[in-house]
């Protein structure tokens, strides 16, 4: 039996220190309200409609953004996106675990989720997020439907999806 601890540094708040104060953009352009490459940033108005869902589940560290010309970005407040929400519910039935690891349980095999793949989402374990990360699927982001249902009516941008899976 193996002590390891695959999920440890998921959902962790990472100290403010640790993020850049300012960000400055290759070039003169407006970025999306959810931006998830490399580390996340959103705007005001995707925090504002996240936490319709998730209230207080994520991490906002603020930060200043420059235009590649050194101008200030007008289009803000922005925060760097820590998602600290993890949830396990996808329904396993069916899914392809490439490995069958000894020090976990089977309920949390890592599985290999992609659109290419069918699969659903158990809705009552998700008790009403807006936005969270499967534990059991490194790198896999997911939102409910009621949240990308809010987006497009508050207008985001940026919050484009794979799917969308039932919710079942």
């Amino acid at each position: 039996m193996r002590n390891v601890d695959h999920f440890a540094d998921r959902g962790v708040e990472i100290p403010e220190e640790l993020y850049p104060k300012t960000v400055t953009l290759k070039d003169n352009v407006r970025i999306p309200d959810y931006y998830p490459k490399g580390l996340a940033i959103v705007s005001a108005d995707f925090r504002r409609v996240l936490d319709q869902f998730d209230a207080g589940k994520h991490q906002y560290v603020p930060v200043e953004i420059k235009l590649a010309d050194g101008a200030p970005y007008t289009y803000g407040p922005n925060f760097f996106f820590n998602c600290r929400q993890i949830l396990n519910v996808v329904v396993p039935e069916g899914l392809y675990c490439p490995v069958e690891p000894d020090y976990l349980p089977e309920h949390l095999w890592p599985v290999i989720l992609s659109p290419l793949r069918d699969f659903s989402m158990f809705k009552d374990k998700m008790n009403g997020a807006g936005l969270w990360e499967e534990i059991r699927a490194d790198s896999s982001t997911f939102v409910s439907d009621a949240f990308i249902a809010a987006a497009k009516e508050a207008g985001l941008t940026g919050c484009e999806t794979d799917g969308p899976f039932p919710e079942v």
